[in-house]
This record gives structure tokens, sequence and C-alpha cells, in this order.
């Protein structure tokens, strides 16, 4: 939500700001279970090709830009949320321009997320990075600037991307069972559903 609030009160974030937030947040060190923080834009179609050649220009963090950004997998879609920020980001470089509406199940996350205002998880198959770990990722909605939600508002038009964090499967079991003793006699079962609702 710290994101969220962010963007909601900023006309618009640079990747050094983003940079300056996720190190002052210090998430890494409080929650070493996560893999990377990220910001997703909403990009039309007709977007395409100005906002790959935005991306590729950016210089605020590395003088020579981004030369090779692109987006992808290109779908047969009306818009894209695409990963623009990423950190930390040579860990995680290989995920910048990610459309993160790709699939289906993808897409009905952040749809779920869109409309209901609330934050979800997904945990899926890392084919990006191609880790033989899943991936579990939660995204929290961001609206454009003034914008007042009412309840059952049609927010497709509203939303403008996603800030979210990925966590490793095998480091978030990692962590909970390292808070279970074996001498309290705890049994526990661990269940996964695509579309998990955080509310």
């Amino acid at each position: 939500y710290g994101a969220k609030g962010l963007f909601m009160a900023s006309k618009s974030v640079a990747r050094d700001e983003w940079h300056e937030y996720v190190s002052a947040i210090k998430t890494q060190n409080r929650f070493p279970e996560t893999h990377s923080v990220y910001y997703a834009e909403r990009v039309r179609i007709d977007q395409v090709e100005s906002f790959m050649n935005e991306v590729r220009a950016d210089k605020t963090m590395k003088p020579e830009g981004y030369p090779t950004f692109y987006i992808f997998p290109i779908e047969n879609q009306s818009d894209f949320f695409v990963i623009k920020y990423i950190e930390p980001y040579e860990e995680n470089k290989a995920m910048l321009g990610f459309n993160l509406a790709s699939d289906e199940i993808r897409r009905s996350h952040l749809y779920k997320a869109r409309d209901t205002g609330e934050p979800t998880a997904i945990l899926i198959d890392d084919h990006v990075q191609q880790s033989a770990d899943k991936m579990c990722f939660i995204n929290v909605p961001i609206y454009r600037q003034g914008t007042n939600l009412v309840a059952d508002q049609d927010r497709t038009e509203l939303i403008t991307g996603f800030a979210g964090v990925a966590l490793m499967e095998s480091d978030i079991l990692a962590d909970a069972t390292q808070r279970i003793s074996a001498e309290q006699g705890l049994y526990y079962k661990i269940r996964n559903t695509p579309v998990l609702n955080l509310s």
C-alpha cells in the first residue's frame, strides 16, 4: 500500500524515485523472502511503440538507458501491464518489460485486483527467469490520480498500473517452516489456488 500511496500522491514517479523508495523501505531486510519489488504500467495497444521508446531513452539510472527494452510477450490484447521498474534491478533485469497480463490466469488475477481495489496473490511457474521454483506475485492496483472510488464502479478506464512484489515459493516455505518447531507437535497443510484474494 505504501507504493500505491507514492503513485497516488505524485503526478508521475521516475525510475530513480522508485529506486530510492524501495531502498528506503528496506523490504528485503524486513522480508528476506522478497525476490523483487516492481511497478507494472498499463500500456494500451496504440501506446506500445511510444512506451518502449520512452523506456529505452530513460537515463535516470543508467547513462546508456535501456536500448534493448521491449514488451514481452505481446498477445492479442487491447492493453498490457508491463513491468517498467523493478528492484533490485541487476538480479531481476530479465523481468523488465514483462507483460503481467500475458495469459488468462495472470489476467484474471489482475482484473480481480482492479475490480475490487484489493491486493491479490498468485502462485505460478517462473518461465521468465527460468527458475525451477514457483513465484508468488502480489499486486496492488493503482488508479488515476485524484480518483474517488465508489462501490460497484467500473474501474476499467481508471486503472493505471500495479505495484507488486514477487516471492520465491521455496523461500516462503522455508520461512514458514523455520517458525514451527518439531517439538511443538504441530501439523500444517499448504494449499495453492490459481488466484487468491488477500482481502
